[in-house]
């Protein structure tokens, strides 16, 4: 099922299913953005994260990435400098399919939905152990209630932690089979293991994002 959603896109921004986010948006293509959602009643827009080469054109339409995040505006409020603060609940991971010209300031991209796929069997318990393991190590202890997530989440929270660079975490990201997008996260962390880099604490900031 294919749908048109309003983009909102970083260089260094992901949204995965489940995921929880807070943004600031001061742009006044995405003020329009959240008043046109908020006049129709309308509570998704996609979260798209721009490829390389986006500083040149960022103000018009640069390349996103082929897979993205549709979430759900949870909350909203307008400060008195007229910004938005809102936060995003991830629904689930899109293809995305066209874009065409929106009449709008902002961009608006046409999508499919893909749903997580559900994953049992003893391939799939493997990988869960094994990225149950990971996500400890990076923690220093399993988060509480860690072993009751599903594959896919936890798989997504591996890679957001993961101290690599976003072009690898996008090639990740945008496998849509569970257990190919396990692999190959899982592939990740073992290479950070084997380099004897270090990872970030619970407390680390992500980069700020240099626009929105």
């Amino acid at each position: 099922m294919s749908s048109r959603l309003p983009l909102f896109a970083l260089p260094n921004l992901m949204l995965y299913p489940e995921a929880v986010i807070p943004l600031h948006l001061f742009e006044p293509r995405y003020l329009q953005l959240m008043q046109d959602l908020l006049a129709n009643g309308k509570h998704d827009l996609l979260i798209g994260t721009l490829l390389p080469g986006w500083e040149e054109d960022y103000f018009h339409a640069p390349p996103i990435a082929k897979v993205a995040g549709v979430g759900e505006v949870m909350q909203s409020q307008r400060d008195e400098q007229g910004n938005y603060n809102i936060v995003l609940r991830g629904k689930y991971r899109a293809v995305v399919i066209d874009e065409k010209p929106s009449g709008k300031p902002y961009r608006v991209i046409e999508v499919e939905e893909h749903p997580e796929i559900p994953i049992t069997g003893s391939e799939a318990s493997l990988a869960h152990a094994q990225l149950l393991h990971a996500i400890t190590s990076l923690a220093g202890a399993t988060p509480e209630g860690a072993d009751a997530q599903t594959l896919n989440y936890l798989t997504d929270i591996l890679l957001v932690h993961l101290p690599i660079e976003m072009d690898r975490k996008l090639k990740v990201f945008c496998e849509l089979h569970p257990i190919k997008r396990a692999t190959k996260v899982l592939k990740e962390f073992k290479k950070q293991q084997a380099i004897g880099r270090s990872f970030p604490s619970s407390s680390t900031e992500p980069e700020d994002p240099q626009w929105n």
